[in-house]
């Protein structure tokens, strides 16, 4: 893995989330759903995604630490690979030898999300055994005020207490392509809008209309 000059995705909300638009909130989220599509199209489960697993290079994030990752057909159940408890989906907390899917990967990458649009830890102040209780009853971080209705309904759908509801990688990827779309749009408007009413106060309030969201994700992540 190279040398990830931003450190891991917590590291990098805590130092950069004041900055960060949320133009670059859509792209780091697509990035990683990128990256989790690309391991379920070949039939690989990681098993332990949460924020620590994720390196951020120059700004772009990569996932990292294949330590408990086998294909799909394979068991991936002993309790010393559990991972950290915010990301762990209810069926797994309910039964510690249950065989981790790309399911499993989806409820995390759900946790995820919700923690690009807030800049926290999943449950930060709470203990670890409360933790495990409010995951069993189905009780979720609370969505961050002002975050796109439609975002918010991607990561809700990812962590949904029934794993057979839960969306496939693809479907997050492509959910994600449309909320980034609707947001360029968005600022777009906001921006010609703004330009009609008075030109000097789209200084004053920094419109960004960010572009490079649509680029092609790095091909070069690779499975190890």
């Amino acid at each position: 893995m190279q040398f990830a000059n931003n450190g891991n995705l917590r590291e990098y909300l805590s130092v950069n989330f004041p900055r960060l638009q949320w133009s670059d909130k859509l792209g780091i989220a697509k990035n990683i759903a990128c990256g989790l599509n690309f391991l379920h199209k070949y039939n690989i489960v990681h098993g332990n995604i949460h924020a620590k697993n994720i390196l951020v290079h120059d700004g772009k994030p990569m996932i990292a630490d294949f330590g408990v990752s086998k294909l799909m057909k394979s068991d991936i159940s002993s309790a010393r690979s559990i991972g950290e408890i915010p990301y762990i989906e209810p069926e797994r907390l309910t039964n510690y030898s249950h065989k981790r899917d790309e399911k499993s990967d989806i409820y995390s990458l759900g946790v995820i999300l919700w923690e690009i649009s807030s800049g926290k830890r999943p449950f930060e102040f709470v203990q670890e055994r409360e933790i495990i209780s409010y995951i069993l009853n189905g009780v979720r971080e609370t969505p961050v005020k002002d975050t796109q209705t439609e975002y918010v309904e991607i990561y809700k759908s990812c962590w949904n207490q029934d794993p057979t509801i839960r969306p496939d990688a693809s479907l997050v990827l492509d959910r994600l392509e449309k909320v980034t779309q609707h947001h360029q749009l968005t600022q777009e408007h906001n921006l010609i809008k703004c330009k009609k009413m008075d030109p000097s106060l789209c200084n004053v309030f920094s419109i960004r209309i960010d572009y490079s969201l649509s680029e092609t994700v790095d091909s070069s992540l690779t499975v190890s």
